[in-house]
């Protein structure tokens, strides 16, 4: 089973041109919403020890050493689908039948076709078998601590007894300013997060103003003694965090795209802090004729320069997006009348400007619609689409506004 071609391209444009995909150094995997394998990296392959041939189209499933295993897959797969991300420590199967622990981040792809996971995998069995061996082997403290790449903090009553190297490198301070210091000072958490027994991510901020993104867990060892492990993911963190923008924007114009916009645009209409919305839907005339007559280069021009000018006169708080083509949506946060001002600024903005080294004239055609007509997106776009016909009908270079009731 294998992408369709619209599908992947869609994907190679959120991934830039699987540069970042293909090239990571963390095995990747994309899935469908049936858990069927339809994109891997060279990692992945390396990792796993499958060829592409052997992997794509197959359940997830084959890579889970039982079923318990599988169905805890499932559930993060699950709450993944749901539109959060997700990271969780698995259980997962070689080729050859080697085990080993992963942490399985899950960052939820939405295309107009289907819903899509990208599943990333970093190879934590050393730091799950350090964790095993501290709750263990207690009397081996000393010599576990130097041995882990983890930062690793010993504290007993709440004061830091005992720090490893790694520590004090995530920081950048020396044996004799951390130890004996109260915990609070680097963790001001530690009280309330010492009984959770959970992993959190925690950002440091050393005294050279370096950030460092690490993975923090709390182990009890007796009642007053407790062992923080910090494992540095800010490599790992970053790269996601770049790909998690990626998928949100527009690969042309770097704003928005659809499904994003419509998504923070939904969170809008029905946010209590925000009693009026109006929604613009807005196209380029005769966009069709500046490609046919000058190339599709001086169209993609056009569409580039048309929204860094809009954008100059937005403000922070509104959203801008592009829905596909030529056409584009804004959504204030204000009531009708008050947009329709903004609009008729951005229209008489564009008709001035001119476009490209060719000097090109542009105008485009508005439909309007504010949140007393709905407070469902799909409504509102619909009723701005037929304003936006309308003004084109009505001769284009014009604003439609829904009259209000």
């Amino acid at each position: 089973m294998t992408l369709g071609k619209e599908a992947l391209a869609t994907y190679d444009t959120m991934l830039t041109g699987d540069i970042l995909f293909e090239r990571s150094i963390t095995p990747m995997v994309i899935v469908d919403s049936q858990r069927i394998m339809v994109k891997v990296n060279i990692r992945f392959c390396d990792v796993f020890e499958y060829s592409r041939v052997e992997i794509l189209g197959q359940s997830t499933a084959m890579l889970t050493p039982s079923r318990e295993h599988f169905e805890s897959y499932k559930q993060c797969f699950e709450r993944t689908r749901d539109g959060s991300l997700q990271s969780n420590d698995l259980l997962y199967r070689k080729k050859g039948g080697a085990l080993f622990w992963v942490k399985l981040t899950g960052i939820p792809i939405v295309t107009d076709a289907q819903q899509f996971v990208l599943w990333s995998f970093d190879d934590i069995t050393k730091e799950v078998n350090a964790r095993e061996e501290i709750r263990n082997r207690y009397r081996e403290l000393e010599i576990i601590f130097e041995k882990v790449r983890a930062g690793l903090v010993f504290v007993v009553d709440g004061v830091i007894s005992r720090v490893n190297h790694s520590f004090l490198s995530m920081l950048n301070e020396k044996h004799e300013n951390v130890v004996g210091r109260n915990v609070t000072v680097f963790l001001d958490c530690f009280e309330k997060c010492k009984t959770e027994g959970t992993k959190k991510l925690v950002r440091f901020r050393n005294r050279d103003g370096h950030v460092t993104i690490v993975e923090r867990e709390i182990v009890s060892v007796t009642e007053n003694s407790h062992i923080i492990v910090f494992i540095d993911v800010t490599g790992h963190v970053q790269e996601k965090e770049v790909l998690t923008k990626k998928s949100q924007l527009d690969g042309l114009t770097g704003i928005f795209n659809r499904s994003t916009f419509v998504q923070f645009a939904q969170e809008m209409l029905l946010s209590p802090a925000h009693e009026y919305a109006s929604f613009m839907l807005f196209d380029i005339d005769h966009f069709k004729e500046i490609n046919d007559t000058y190339g599709h280069d001086i169209g993609d021009e056009v569409l580039i320069e048309l929204v860094r000018l809009i954008q100059q006169l937005l403000r922070r708080e509104e959203i801008f997006g592009r829905f596909g083509g030529e056409e584009f949506g804004v959504l204030f946060p204000v009531a009708q009348d008050q947009a329709k001002v903004i609009a008729r600024r951005l229209l008489e903005a564009i008709r001035q400007h001119r476009f490209t080294r060719k000097k090109l004239a542009v105008t485009v055609s508005m439909g309007l619609v504010d949140n007393t007509f709905s407070n469902v997106f799909d409504m509102i776009f619909k009723e701005a689409d037929r304003l936006l016909y309308l003004a084109k009908n009505s001769g284009r270079d014009r604003l439609e506004c829904r009259a209000p009731r």
